[in-house]
């Protein structure tokens, strides 16, 4: 950040910029976030964000600046980045990844932008996973006989979620009974895995985490390696949830002047 600011005070010949943070020990970090919740609902705030977030599916103890970003997005919070992108001058937006980017799209236009995203994944040799059916959809995954496919979901439930909710609908995206039976699925499914854990050895993976950008295109140790299989959670659609990590945003009541009148982006 302190390089970036330094880059727009070049640019634009002694720009003031104020940097904000909100510390990370409990107390302080509380009174910091409900500091700027008041300043954001009077109508003032800091003219940019550029923060982390946490979806609540994987962690619902830690506290973000926005409690639910895609709220905050319907809300009308932010300022349509539309025209700052496309005339853009500092960035090439062509390696964008058109698919992430749409978390942080509404109907106003393009309204967050997402900065770094990971996947929740494992590595595996390919030849370790010989003659195993790798799921492609949760129906699949969950129905799978094989340990390692198993201890995958066992362990990265959470990541078979997509959004929870549809804001511009003002609906949740599943009803009670198929998220009762959602569980249901899990948990008899769960008691299977224990069972061939506890009979069944199985190859370890070379790696697992998160799966960033970076390593999804220089591999285990930097080098893409040609037996190398990814394994994820497959979702509800039957695709990967990719996790958004960082992202940035213009306050909607933005009154700096470089936001307000200059169209470009930094």
């Amino acid at each position: 950040m302190d390089t970036l600011v330094e880059g727009w005070q070049e640019i634009e010949g002694g720009l003031e910029v104020e940097i904000v943070e909100i510390p990370t020990d409990g107390e302080s970090a509380e009174l910091k976030l409900s500091e700027l919740r008041t300043e954001i609902m009077a109508g003032e705030g800091p003219d940019i964000f550029v923060l982390s977030c946490t979806p609540p599916t994987v962690d619902a103890s830690h506290e973000d600046l926005f409690r639910d970003l895609g709220k905050a997005m319907e809300a009308g919070m932010f300022l349509p980045l539309d025209e700052y992108i496309s005339n853009a001058k500092y960035i090439d937006t062509s390696g964008w990844n058109q698919t992430v980017l749409v978390a942080g799209k509404t109907e106003e236009g393009q309204v967050v932008l997402p900065l770094y995203y990971y996947i929740q994944a494992y590595v595996y040799k390919s030849s370790d996973l010989s003659g195993q059916e790798l799921p492609d959809s949760w129906e699949t995954l969950i129905a799978s006989d094989s340990p390692i496919v198993g201890n995958l979901w066992a362990f990265d439930f959470v990541y078979s979620f997509e959004n929870l909710a549809d804001y511009q609908t003002g609906k949740l995206t599943f009803t009670e009974e198929v998220l009762k039976a959602y569980l249901e699925e899990y948990c008899s499914g769960l008691e299977r895995v224990g069972a061939q854990n506890s009979e069944t050895e199985f190859p370890e993976p070379i790696a697992s985490g998160n799966i960033t950008p970076e390593f999804l295109t220089q591999g285990v140790g930097g080098a893409l390696e040609e037996d190398q299989t990814y394994l994820a959670v497959p979702n509800r659609e039957g695709s990967v949830t990719a996790l958004v990590c960082k992202f940035a945003a213009i306050n909607v009541t933005v009154q700096h002047p470089l936001f307000k009148d200059n169209i470009w982006v930094a």
